[in-house]
């Protein structure tokens, strides 16, 4: 017999997966709002190990950072929502 789920798609998203969506939607309105003002994504981004810009906490954090602009200055939602849509869509299965 075949599995046929008509229910409400959240309720089969596991707590991780809606976790690191509210974690990345809020890290990227941060930099939204930071970014002009003290450089966030600078600050988060990964830098290669041998550069002086590199801090041990970029392991972790450059995995939230998504482009909250595009290389004209205006604010860019496709990153962050096509990313997004493919952890909600993918990541319970991974």
């Amino acid at each position: 017999m075949a599995y046929n789920n008509y229910g409400n798609r959240f309720q089969n998203t596991t707590p991780v997966v809606l976790n690191l969506i509210i974690i990345n939607v809020l890290v990227w309105v941060a930099q939204l709002i930071l970014d002009k003002s003290i450089g966030l994504t600078d600050k988060i981004a990964l830098f290669p190990y041998n550069s002086d810009s590199f801090k041990p906490y970029q392991l972790v954090t450059h995995m939230f950072a998504h482009s909250a602009y595009d290389m004209y200055e205006n604010i860019t939602f496709a990153h962050i929502i096509f990313n997004m849509f493919a952890l909600w869509s993918f990541g319970t299965m991974l």
